[in-house]
């Protein structure tokens, strides 16, 4: 999963949004894009300011992080309850969509379509 391309991309964006937020704050955004002259004018000419910019990774870092959660927990209840795996297993899925978000989400729910398939034939 982690060789996937969009999942490493939103793995380390949010690690970049993450690191801007709690660590850099709105002083060391500053310092690190008058680093690089071209940087600045390119997040000047869109953001209009360095705190317009760093209040966008702020709001970005903390919808991810919320989104992703609850994403996690749904599909970590869905592999409990559908696929009656265990608490590790589900763990395990609630920490890597955590991380990466939608796409693993996907996977998950593929997963638990099939089970939900299965388990409709067998009714019939």
């Amino acid at each position: 999963i982690v060789s996937e391309p969009i999942c490493l991309t939103i793995a380390l964006v949010t690690l970049a949004l993450g690191y801007t937020t709690l660590i850099l704050g709105e002083d060391g955004l500053q310092t690190a894009i008058n680093t690089v002259p071209v940087a600045a004018d390119l997040m000047l000419f869109v953001f209009r300011s360095v705190r317009v910019l760093y209040r966008a990774c702020v709001y970005s870092f903390y919808f991810a992080i919320v989104a992703h959660a609850l994403e996690g927990v749904y599909v970590a209840h869905q592999i409990r309850t559908v696929l009656k795996r265990g608490i590790s297993d589900s763990l395990k899925w609630f920490l890597v969509i955590s991380c990466v978000g939608y796409p693993v989400t996907m996977k998950g729910m593929e997963f638990i379509q099939i089970a939900n398939e299965k388990k409709a034939k067998k009714q019939m």
